[in-house]
């Protein structure tokens, strides 16, 4: 049975424009809280939640109910025990975090929520936490049993598991849609924002798995790391079983979503071993596309030798690509390894006869650095077969071809004075 609508009233005045009778007395360790109602009388909705497991959690915007899931971390979820994660080389990942990194600080959040869209309309009725403690992986699920109960959820979160300054938020598209929900909300029940570095693990597994995956999805990205999920509820269904349970349904028709939820936070955590492992060598990919991805966040960072490992990996793969050579190419080119770049391009106007960059790049080192101008006529000569006619591109190799022919002529005069 729901709440009554006077209780429903009263717990939105609280949430929204703070309690206006005695303060309730707020827990020190709201995530701790026990397993008894914090209220003078347990309604039957209440009985039912902590008859689920869940313990109610008080705080001065009101109390909510979270359920909390320990997992040994010994435990495998797919083909990876969480105790893995302990074992990661985190340097790396701090790099994509752009901030210092700790196991114990790793938050990985995920929601359930009504819609997909930012406005007020999108309420998120489940907000999941996920934490290594001691010897455990631990997942908080803070849940808005009815709407008036937001206000103390999201107090509750900031005093429990992201309460912490250094923490690090895990998620999967979070930081375009989880995180800035969460403070959409907050903003709407007058709270302040939370700013908290972000992980947010989408953009390098699009960078590493696209070209295997195609459509880069959580689902998608377990399938490749061995998890496999039985009778799951589809997302797309979460928000008609929570309309469903507002309306009065029994807190049975919301487990499917919580156990979906649950999953979720858990493969963040196999996700982001899998990143970690790449960005650390201890994965080899025999494929072109994610050792390009690793070879390029290296170069970004300076680590040019990781950076240069990892593109010659890259190269050498059956599926090695022109994108794969040229990259490579002009890596050599900054970091001025001139005899290795001028065997690729050699290597590339060989194999790519259509195009006309490496052979451009042949003209400039010809040109500018060996001086060897003769080289360079050849080069910017067998580049202007490969270009388009009246083109701007053959405009500049016709310029660079006279300027070489004048520069040719001037030592010809010089060796004959």
């Amino acid at each position: 049975m729901a709440r009554s609508l006077l209780d429903k009233l009263r717990a939105l005045e609280q949430s929204v424009r703070g309690v206006t009778g005695d303060p309730v007395a707020t827990d020190d360790n709201p995530s701790m809280s026990g397993d008894h109602c914090k209220t003078s009388a347990c309604t039957p909705r209440d009985e039912e939640l902590l008859e689920a497991g869940f313990r109610q959690v008080a705080t001065d915007a009101g109390h909510c109910w979270c359920r909390t899931t320990s997992f040994d971390v010994f435990t495998k979820h797919g083909e990876r025990p969480f105790l893995d994660v302990f074992d990661l080389d985190l340097a790396p990942v701090a790099k994509l975090a752009k901030a210092p990194i700790a196991i114990a600080n790793l938050r990985f959040y995920d929601t359930e929520t009504n819609g997909l869209g930012l406005g007020s309309g999108t309420l998120p009725f489940l907000h999941s936490v996920g934490y290594f403690i001691d010897d455990e992986f631990c997942v908080d699920q803070y849940f808005v049993d009815d709407y008036g109960a937001e206000g103390a959820v999201l107090a509750a979160m900031e005093a429990g598991p992201l309460g912490d300054t250094e923490t690090v938020v895990v998620t999967f598209n979070g930081k375009s849609f989880d995180w800035p929900l969460l403070q959409n909300r907050r903003v709407l029940h007058q709270m302040p924002r939370i700013e908290r570095t972000q992980l947010d693990l989408l953009h390098p597994s699009r960078r590493l798995w696209k070209d295997v995956l195609g459509r880069v999805s959580l689902a998608e990205v377990e399938r490749l790391l061995g998890v496999t999920r039985m009778d799951d509820l589809p997302g797309r269904e979460a928000p008609a079983r929570y309309f469903e349970f507002v309306g009065g349904a029994p807190f049975s028709v919301m487990e499917d979503v919580f156990r979906h939820n649950l999953h979720d936070v858990c493969s963040l955590v196999g996700v982001l071993i899998a990143i970690a492992e790449a960005l650390s060598g201890h994965a080899v990919y025999m494929a072109t596309r994610p050792n390009l991805a690793i070879a390029t966040w290296f170069d970004a960072w300076h680590d040019w030798e990781a950076a240069a490992n990892a593109y010659r990996r890259a190269v050498v793969a059956d599926d090695a690509d022109w994108r794969a050579f040229w990259l490579f190419s002009l890596f050599l080119k900054r970091r001025g390894l001139w005899d290795e770049a001028v065997r690729l391009w050699w290597e590339m106007a060989e194999s790519y006869p259509q195009q006309p960059e490496p052979l451009v790049e042949l003209a400039k080192y010809y040109e500018h650095r060996a001086i060897e101008l003769h080289a360079a006529k050849q080069a910017t000569s067998l580049a202007l077969e490969r270009v388009q006619r009246a083109s701007r591109a053959e405009a500049a190799l016709l310029h660079r071809l006279e300027r070489i022919k004048r520069k040719l002529a001037t030592m010809t005069r010089v060796d004959l004075a």
